[in-house]
């Protein structure tokens, strides 16, 4: 479970990193949906590594938890990227 979890925070991020790199190249008209899908992204990995962090309680030091914490802090900077570029 927590390996499936981990799987689909890494995709959430790739799609925050992918809405960041959109919003440096789209059109104005577009940027806020950019920004937004970088958001939303962003949303998804905590919600995951809330998820996991419940999950790996019982087992404490297991690395997966700190992945999904780099797993959120890159898909956080990727939010904050998409929203300076407007």
């Amino acid at each position: 479970t927590v390996d499936l979890l981990l799987a689909l925070g890494e995709s959430a991020c790739d799609i925050a990193e992918l809405a960041a790199l959109v919003s440096t190249h789209c059109e104005r008209l577009v940027h806020a949906d950019a920004e937004a899908a970088a958001l939303v992204a962003e949303g998804a990995v905590k919600a995951i590594e809330a998820l996991i962090r419940v999950n790996l309680s019982i087992t404490p030091g297991d690395e997966r938890l700190a992945r999904i914490q780099r797993v959120r802090e890159a898909a956080g900077d990727a939010a904050r990227r998409a929203g300076e570029t407007a």
